[in-house]
């Protein structure tokens, strides 16, 4: 019964008479391919709110810039030049990213994932230098300067 078992499961996996886990090996294949195909559908989703991404980066200039007028210190004037780099490049990401044919953006999807972390990781770190340095102010002294931008008095 054995010899009859193997022989025929033999001649369904190989002709060498050695079984092999066809079906195992099908499904990690496949379950391989749907993971893959998962991957490029998220990073896609990346790109797929212009909208909210335009908002973003008008939200973010907001710390620096509000920090200039009511500091007067350059040190935000720089960051918002950083950052305005950031945002040229990840507008260039997003517009490269959309005038790229679908099958070759599906392909590249851990080019196009590393191309938008890049843009997102250096834009978001300079909103924290901005922040964090604002907050390295005294309290006190940050909401005078605060009052005095809202009567337009001069900093400082």
């Amino acid at each position: 019964m054995r010899a009859a078992v193997r022989s025929s499961s033999a001649a369904l996996n190989s002709k060498d008479g050695f079984m092999r886990a066809s079906n195992v090996n099908a499904n990690d294949t496949e379950a391989c391919e749907a993971r893959e195909e998962i991957y490029r559908d998220l990073v896609d989703t990346l790109f797929g709110t212009p909208g909210s991404f335009a908002a973003g980066l008008v939200g973010g200039l907001i710390a620096p810039v509000s920090a200039w007028l009511m500091t007067g210190r350059e040190v935000y004037v720089v960051l918002t030049i950083v950052m305005m780099c950031f945002a040229a490049y990840r507008l260039y990401v997003l517009y490269s990213h959309t005038m790229t044919p679908r099958d070759i953006r599906r392909r590249d999807a851990q080019l196009w994932e590393i191309r938008y972390g890049i843009g997102g990781v250096g834009f978001m770190t300079a909103v924290g230098v901005s922040v964090a340095i604002l907050f390295s102010v005294p309290s006190r002294d940050w909401l005078e300067l605060g009052w005095r931008s809202l009567r337009g008095a001069e900093p400082g």
